[in-house]
């Protein structure tokens, strides 16, 4: 079972909470972030759903040794074979909204830091989280087929 410590359940509800402090300001900002929150609040659920649990999987199986239970794993490799393209057109529609972002805005450091965190965020993801879960989705459902 993964715990609310995992860094990225922990990241995402960083990242929320301050998307959300956004998405309350009366303008044209908190229009942009609200539209952010919405796609990110689907968008954490479904990678806490698959990413998490394969990213967990091969910490627990190969630096604690502990087996863990296949069927949870099955499921979570399938849902993030099906789930991948829309987990990077998610990202792709959070840029545009950034991109969105007026220029005197960006002059304020606490929304620059949010954008900034949240690109962070998305590459990290694309570089190094989802590669490797779908490296590990395809040998769980290799293994299993």
């Amino acid at each position: 079972m993964i715990g609310d410590d995992y860094f990225l359940i922990r990241e995402h509800s960083e990242i929320l909470e301050s998307l959300q402090k956004f998405s309350l300001k009366d303008d044209g900002l908190g229009s942009i972030f609200d539209k952010i929150v919405e796609i990110s609040i689907g968008h954490f659920d479904r990678e806490e759903e698959t990413v998490v649990i394969l990213g967990q999987y091969l910490y627990d199986s190969y630096v604690h040794h502990k087996i863990v239970e296949r069927g949870t794993l099955k499921k979570a490799a399938e849902e993030f074979k099906i789930e991948y393209g829309t987990l990077l057109d998610e990202h792709r529609d959070i840029e545009r909204l950034l991109q969105s972002i007026p220029e005197e805005e960006l002059q304020k450091k606490d929304v620059r830091t949010i954008k900034h965190t949240l690109l962070r965020h998305s590459e990290m993801e694309e570089h190094l989280l989802f590669p490797s879960a779908m490296l590990i989705a395809s040998t769980i459902l290799r293994e299993d087929a």
